[in-house]
């Protein structure tokens, strides 16, 4: 911004700079909003279901005893996320892949 020399109070396109009093009083304005942040959100609890509540499901949509197959029950293997809840291995060949797509499509939004 520079300013204009004609009138030192604005700037070369004729706008007025400015003051220092505006940008202190957003700096407060934003100040005491960051703190009401800060000091209402622990009142707000997090509850959440203890997750998974049920096993989890993989779908393969290749037939059993291929290289995909093998692939996701080692992955399977690592991916427990409880003990006790395995990760289930769905295999679901055929219609070029659309069967096991239909079923993952239709599947309930449970996380």
């Amino acid at each position: 911004m520079t300013t204009n020399r004609s009138n030192p109070g604005c700037t070369s396109a004729g706008q007025p700079l400015p003051s220092t009093t505006s940008l202190t009083r957003f700096a407060a304005i934003r100040a005491c909003m960051s703190v009401l942040l800060l000091v209402h959100a622990p009142s707000v609890p997090a509850q959440a279901d203890a997750f998974p509540s049920k096993s989890t499901r993989l779908l393969v949509p290749c037939p059993s005893g291929g290289i995909s197959d093998v692939l996701a029950r080692a992955l399977g293997a690592r991916l427990t996320v409880q003990p006790g809840r395995p990760l289930l291995i769905d295999n679901r060949p055929g219609a070029g892949t659309t069967i096991a797509a239909a079923m993952t499509s239709a599947a309930a939004p449970d996380g």
